[in-house]
């Protein structure tokens, strides 16, 4: 069997959640996550390339040419984990952004109902 979980550890709160799978699900799991934006890592990636701009003085030859770095986005496979690890973080960012609407909503509402009518004498 497989396990998917879920904790909270911390001074306040101590819960664990865990769903047993089949072990024959947790690839399937992964394949459709590795297909979705989950599976994609975009890093920045600097490297060093010859100069185009250099010039060879005179006895310089082409092992004389200096280098400079190239900054460049590439986009790439994810590994497993890194695909594990970027799912659930979108869920913990959604849960973390849905807890925050969640309270901005009940205070508005309750400065909403803390206001006194207006009603004529």
């Amino acid at each position: 069997m497989a396990n998917l979980s879920f904790a909270i550890a911390g001074p306040t709160l101590n819960l664990s959640v865990t769903m047993q799978i089949q072990d024959a699900d947790a690839p399937r799991i992964m394949a459709y996550l590795a297909a979705s934006s989950y599976g994609k890592v975009t890093e920045n990636v600097v490297s060093n390339v010859p100069d185009p701009s250099w010039s060879p003085g005179e006895g310089e030859t082409e092992a004389d040419r200096p280098t400079m770095q190239v900054q460049s986005w590439v986009t790439r496979d994810a590994t497993p984990e890194e695909t594990a690890q970027n799912y659930a973080k979108a869920v913990l960012d959604s849960l973390l952004a849905a807890t925050v609407s969640h309270e901005q909503a009940a205070a508005a509402a309750a400065a909403a109902a803390s206001v006194t009518p207006i009603v004529p004498v």
